[in-house]
């Protein structure tokens, strides 16, 4: 058996004749893709593409076979990202109030600041339950990866992964 990395999560898997029928029976049980078939591919996933307990959402397999010449299977790996907060102010004046308050309970978790049209919008790269204590400055979004992507495409970057300490620090010296 032969793993080639084709791109970061694109691999293909070539078989020979005898690998695809001590590992799957038959070339008509590899088209299949039935259970066992599913789970020889999870456990080749598992064991050569990942090496930190990463593991994918969803893999894409497609089989391509030549009956006594082998197969290739061509894996695309689906890896999950990281659910994202998006949370936005109105104003200047509620942002620093809200990152003060953060900065204060010792909320650090990375997070990027942005200037909208409309104000401003903090991302921060993982959901975050205790924002509660700051509803009356903002309004939040959880999983909101798709706003995250918006914000980073039309937004201007002002801050990049702690601005809550970055915002926070130079207000609480002044008082």
């Amino acid at each position: 058996m032969t793993v080639l990395q084709l791109e970061k999560d694109k691999f293909k898997i070539i078989l020979t004749h005898t690998e695809v029928i001590l590992c799957f029976g038959s070339y008509e049980r590899l088209k299949g893709l039935g259970i066992n078939v599913r789970a020889a591919i999870k456990t080749l996933v598992s064991d050569i593409v990942f090496e930190k307990g990463e593991t994918p959402v969803r893999v894409a397999v497609t089989v391509a076979s030549k009956e006594d010449l082998g197969a290739h299977i061509f894996l695309i790996l689906k890896r999950k990202t990281p659910e994202k907060t998006v949370v936005h102010f109105n104003d200047g004046n509620a942002l620093a109030d809200a990152m003060i308050i953060l900065y204060k309970r010792g909320i650090t978790t990375p997070c990027s600041l942005y200037k909208m049209e409309n104000g401003y919008r903090i991302v921060l790269n993982e959901p975050v339950d205790s924002l509660y204590v700051i509803n009356e400055f903002a309004r939040f979004i959880k999983g909101s990866d798709i706003l995250a992507e918006n914000t980073d495409e039309y937004g201007k970057l002002l801050i990049r992964d702690n601005a809550i300490e970055r915002l926070a620090v130079p207000f609480l010296k002044r008082f």
